[in-house]
């Protein structure tokens, strides 16, 4: 064989040339490889080296414009912040109710009450812009009439508004604005009639500020003890004290930019309380031995609301029938947008639900998107034109003899 006579061939060389010539035995075995198979050398290879395999690499895109949003009513059992202030994307106003129907108050004339305070516990100051923290003002009033703080139902706030009596204000001073305790003295003229002549007290927390900040304080969903009541009163010759926790509280959250042109999908995410189902129609050529390389749904975004944080949007397969919070939270991808994101691409990887779809033979799937509520409640996006693009790139071999 011209083989074994070219390794006679290279045995005749001295140390020295073998050296030298080690390089080039790679390349003549690799040529020699190729002509003995092209001219039909006496051993046979094995059959995978005389198999012709290619792959074939496809993208599709999927086009849509069937987007549905979906919009529940507050979950307000689940959310740890309230929210005061305002700036130009939201005015944020926190109502507080506190059950007076179990203390003594009612026993006591007006007068007895010597002191009242409110204490509750900062969590941060939420910015659009890139300046520092600053100085909060903060209001408190008495809402007059009996407020309905539901967890569970919607409610117009908006009435109560109108309905209020100012008792306090005072300033968070920006070093304050992270985790501490800020307390602010109730006026006894303000504050003894409304404490001993009615069932409840709900207070309304808001601010005038104009500098556009955001102060999150935390809810009695999250720590009761965060909300304090301390009242004085004199009894029985001596000063003694009641400390009351609420037993409600709500975020009034108004957005004022709204689209309003009727092709934009308005999204705004605030937990599990709104989402997206986006339905997609697989091509009907993909086998089951289709590899899938990629799978992004491309959406267009406009009108980022953030506060630097970025929303976090999930993204899973759903049946017909879905509960949102019963989904499994380890079954889906997450993506976070930000205010640089506005009027472009966010990108989902949908590749495992798309690998799924395709080895199980189904055409049909729909995925739902949502935020997560693992921070700032306060977020927002909406979809340009109500389009998305579902764009899927496959690898096809074949094995041919």
């Amino acid at each position: 064989m011209r083989l074994i006579k070219l390794l006679k061939k290279f045995k005749q060389l001295s140390i020295f040339n073998k050296i030298r010539s080690i390089v080039k035995l790679t390349s003549l075995g690799l040529i020699f490889l190729t002509l003995c198979v092209n001219f039909s050398c006496e051993e046979k290879l094995p059959g995978l080296l005389r198999d012709k395999s290619f792959t074939e690499f496809t993208t599709r895109k999927i086009k849509g414009n069937s987007v549905d949003l979906h919009l529940e009513n507050p979950d307000n059992q689940h959310d740890r912040l309230l929210y005061i202030g305002e700036d130009q994307d939201v005015k944020c106003n926190s109502f507080i109710k506190y059950d007076l129907s179990e203390s003594s108050f009612n026993e006591l004339e007006a007068d007895s009450i010597v002191s009242a305070s409110l204490t509750f516990y900062t969590f941060d100051q939420l910015h659009q812009g890139e300046g520092d923290s600053v100085d909060m003002q903060i209001k408190v009033s008495r809402v007059v009439n009996d407020l309905n703080i539901s967890e569970s139902e919607y409610v117009d706030y908006s009435a109560f508004y109108q309905d209020t009596v100012g008792i306090a204000s005072s300033t968070i001073q920006d070093s304050l604005t992270s985790s501490s305790y800020f307390t602010i003295d109730l006026p006894i003229e303000k504050m003894a009639a409304p404490l001993t002549q009615n069932s409840s007290l709900t207070l309304l927390l808001d601010s005038d500020n104009k500098q556009e900040v955001i102060q999150t304080i935390y809810s009695q969903n999250y720590n009761a003890e965060y909300l304090e009541l301390r009242v004085g009163y004199w009894k029985d010759n001596d000063t003694s004290y009641t400390n009351m926790t609420p037993t409600a509280d709500i975020a009034d959250i108004n957005y004022k930019k709204i689209s309003k042109d009727d092709s934009d999908l308005n999204v705004i995410t605030e937990g599990l309380e709104s989402y997206l189902v986006v339905p997609i129609a697989l091509d009907t050529t993909y086998s089951i031995n289709t590899i899938v390389t990629k799978a992004n749904l491309e959406i267009e975004a406009g009108e980022v609301v953030d506060y630097n944080s970025g929303i976090p949007l999930s993204i899973t397969e759903v049946d017909t029938d879905f509960v949102l919070s019963e989904i499994d939270s380890s079954d889906r991808n997450t993506s976070y947008v930000y205010n640089d994101d506005q009027d472009s691409t966010i990108t989902l990887d949908v590749k495992a639900f798309i690998e799924n779809a395709i080895q199980a033979e189904r055409k049909k799937l729909k995925f739902v998107i949502w935020c997560e509520d693992v921070g700032p409640d306060i977020t927002r996006f909406y979809i340009k034109n109500k389009k998305y693009d579902l764009k899927i790139l496959t690898a096809n071999q074949e094995i041919k003899d």
